[in-house]
């Protein structure tokens, strides 16, 4: 049955070809997913929009089973949980090669057993008990060493294991395809391994460098994967200011793969062309000190026996997140994930979404897109409080200069961090000056409103009515508008493949 399912769901990663000829078993198993998506997003938005209230009962579908979330103990608990509640998922009965389980993150899972159904809903449980994130407080310069001593199930010396704050998995990298490091403050890499004896001395300083000063603790990943071990714990400043040796067993580690699609998809053409997978510590979520990055549709990781948290996100897409217990001795883990069509990417090739609540204008407006048929038209996402963003800005500038007599019009719209366009230039004082060589910015800015806005089917929220409206998580984030009002899709200013774009559709008639 498990093969069965995993050489289904390999089938499913050819999603973006689906007007080919399909097989049935795999066009029902599809046709299945929509459908269970369907359900799900529509009851997300029934509990969303009934102020996070989950409906008791799913409308008109006896396929489908409700998995309830429990209650949580405290509202810290609330604010973990809704990421690892089941929401529904298919009977066995019914599809006994394999079953799809819905997430109220939005994404979905496919799955080949009951006990695969069982360790689904187990997560409630993992994440509920979870140890909540410190505060980030003001901490003691760190200083002093650790010493390690590392041993393997037999209490032997572990000799060539990797010791860090940082790993990586992935075949984009040039170096090799997996290790731990510790990164200092000048953003350069460590590499500490045992030696002969198993031991290894790790410096304060590295541990707590600059992205953890305000973390009370960090944890350490240990990697031996030429024999398959592995350990993460968790260490505090006071480990580093005593002479004792830490000694630390080594356990069997645990091949996590995964392989991902997202059903949403199907109808843009658009391929997933890289994943990334995080994993963290349960309720943990700010301490990401593992990451894997692939380019395609699947994923590997190593961990250790305990429980994670694992963040899976891919080009075009929200995160999925999913829990993990890796028992004691567990060798192999497969997850079969559908990840969250990020919103933007749903609209792509349908008309753009209006501005929505715009409370300012600069340089010109109020506007509307309706206004602006005709005319191509950029718009920005952008905030003063965006580096990159700001940083971006000369570029669009130019292409404002060379594309303004003809037919273009580019509107930066600002995210509602800001009560008004005074105060907005008054943040970006130093901006001006730094970056864009005393410049003002030439075209329309729209400054949104309307305080913080959840987007369409996910529990997200963002700072404006039209941020949200157009799903937007990540800044910078530019799109580009035809003459027609259609959203064509992202738009970098500095790839000439989109310049390209850029040329055609002010050309079109």
């Amino acid at each position: 049955m498990k093969r069965i399912s995993v050489f289904l769901f390999a089938n499913l990663l050819a999603i973006s070809s689906l007007a080919q000829t399909t097989a049935p078993s795999m066009q029902s198993a599809l046709d299945r997913g929509r459908h269970v998506r369907a359900v799900l997003l529509d009851a997300l938005e029934n509990a969303y929009a009934d102020d996070g209230n989950w409906p008791k009962h799913l409308k008109g579908d006896e396929q489908l089973v409700y998995v309830r979330p429990a209650k949580p103990k405290d509202e810290d608990a609330a604010r973990r949980l809704p990421p690892a509640t089941v929401v529904v998922h298919e009977q066995f009965d019914a599809s006994p090669g394999g079953v799809w389980v819905g997430y109220a993150d939005g994404h979905l899972e496919f799955i080949a057993s009951a006990k695969d159904l069982q360790a689904c809903i187990d997560q409630i449980s993992i994440v509920r008990d979870a140890k909540a994130e410190p505060p980030m407080t003001t901490q003691p310069a760190a200083v002093g060493a650790l010493k390690l001593k590392l041993l393997d199930p037999e209490g032997k010396p572990v000799n060539g294991a990797c010791i860090g704050t940082w790993g990586t998995f992935g075949d984009v990298y040039p170096k090799p395809q997996h290790y731990c490091f510790l990164n200092n403050d000048n953003d350069k890499e460590k590499f500490v391994t045992s030696d002969a004896n198993g031991e290894a001395t790790i410096e304060a300083a590295d541990a707590f460098m600059a992205k953890f000063t305000r973390q009370p603790s960090v944890p350490l990943n240990i990697l031996d994967e030429r024999r398959g071990l592995g350990a993460q714990i968790e260490v505090t400043r006071s480990d580093f200011t005593g002479a004792a040796v830490r000694e630390v067993r080594l356990s069997p580690i645990c091949r996590v793969t995964g392989d991902v699609v997202s059903l949403g998809l199907a109808g843009t053409k658009r391929p997933i062309t890289r994943t990334l997978a995080l994993p963290f510590t349960p309720g943990q979520m700010r301490m990401y000190t593992t990451t894997g990055i692939w380019n395609g549709t699947h994923f590997e990781l190593s961990l250790p026996p305990g429980d994670f948290g694992l963040d899976v996100y891919a080009t075009d897409t929200y995160s999925a997140y999913r829990y993990l217990h890796i028992a004691p001795g567990q060798r192999e883990l497969h997850l079969q994930l559908d990840l969250p069509t990020d919103h933007t990417t749903e609209l792509f090739n349908h008309p753009a979404p209006e501005l929505a609540k715009i409370k300012g204008w600069k340089n010109g407006g109020p506007v509307k897109l309706a206004d602006l048929r005709g005319k191509v038209v950029i718009l920005d996402f952008w905030g003063y409080w965006c580096n990159p963003c700001c940083e971006a800005m000369p570029a669009l500038m130019k292409l404002h200069d060379q594309y303004k007599d003809k037919g273009l019009v580019i509107i930066a719209v600002h995210d509602d961090s800001v009560a008004s366009i005074a105060e907005m230039d008054e943040k970006l004082t130093a901006t001006r000056a730094k970056m864009w060589s005393g410049r003002d910015l030439p075209f329309l800015i729209a400054l949104d409103g309307g305080g913080p806005t959840r987007i369409l089917h996910t529990s997200k929220t963002e700072q404006g009515a039209t941020t949200a409206e157009y799903g937007i998580t990540a800044f910078p984030t530019t799109v580009i508008i035809d003459k027609k009002g259609a959203l064509v899709g992202n738009f970098d200013e500095n790839n000439p493949k989109d310049r390209g774009l850029l040329e055609n559709l002010l050309n079109a008639k």
